[in-house]
């Protein structure tokens, strides 16, 4: 898959939205999941045909919880449109609360890997920041939750992030331990700063720094262009 440049951004904004479903519905709390597609003409589809977004608002809509999808394809695929506008909702609920419960920063986390993945994929910069690595597991994981994911990449394959480890027979490259779901959360906002939270004993890591590193830049760089709406 190639995605242009131009469109990066709101793919990768599309693509935080496609994780938050998939770790909704995981959780069995309501919704389905919102595969998303790039169109021609800078429009994502979101959930199937129904509902749609021009790049811009796509944009929109991530940092500020609203935005206007395409009129006329909602209106031809109406419920299907509706469905994937109530797991929006739904998600923008749960991320409305003032508390950091498991569900709010389990669903930003799981977005937020997901967003540092894509751009690691994509971006030229942060694919050359990368390209050492070949094998690597990191662990990221909110202590006193259930909360674990795995950003992980394998030979010339992807950077992709799952909730279980995609090889039992490897030990994490790397793992950054949370110390609690309000600092998870903070973090999310101001972009991953492992060395920062280290000195404020708020977070901890061990195994190959290194790529955490570069991880974290690369976090920072996305957070600073696609703030979530936290």
């Amino acid at each position: 898959m190639i995605v242009p440049p131009s469109r990066l951004l709101a793919y990768t904004a599309a693509i935080g939205i496609e994780a938050s479903s998939t770790e909704l519905v995981s959780r069995k709390l309501k919704g389905k999941h919102l595969e998303i597609k790039l169109s021609e003409n800078n429009l994502i589809s979101i959930g199937g045909n129904g509902l749609c977004y021009s790049d811009n608002n796509i944009i929109k809509a991530v940092k500020t919880g609203f935005a206007l999808p395409q009129f006329l394809p909602f209106l031809k695929n109406f419920k299907n449109g509706c469905e994937s506008v109530y797991t929006l909702l739904a998600i923008k609920k749960i991320f409305s609360g003032k508390k950091s419960t498991t569900e709010k920063v389990a669903i930003a986390l799981r977005a937020g890997i997901t967003s540092t993945a894509t751009f690691a994929n994509f971006d030229s910069q942060s694919k050359e920041l990368l390209s050492d690595y070949k094998n690597v597991i990191i662990k990221f994981i909110v202590k006193d939750s259930d909360i674990s994911f795995f950003l992980n990449k394998f030979e010339d394959k992807k950077w992709n992030v799952t909730s279980q480890c995609p090889n039992w027979n490897l030990d994490p490259s790397a793992v950054m331990v949370f110390s609690s779901l309000l600092i998870a959360e903070r973090t999310l906002v101001n972009g991953f700063d492992h060395l920062g939270e280290i000195g404020r004993g708020s977070v901890m890591v061990s195994g190959n720094l290194p790529v955490l590193d570069k991880i974290g830049y690369i976090s920072r760089k996305i957070t600073k262009k696609l703030p979530l709406f936290l």
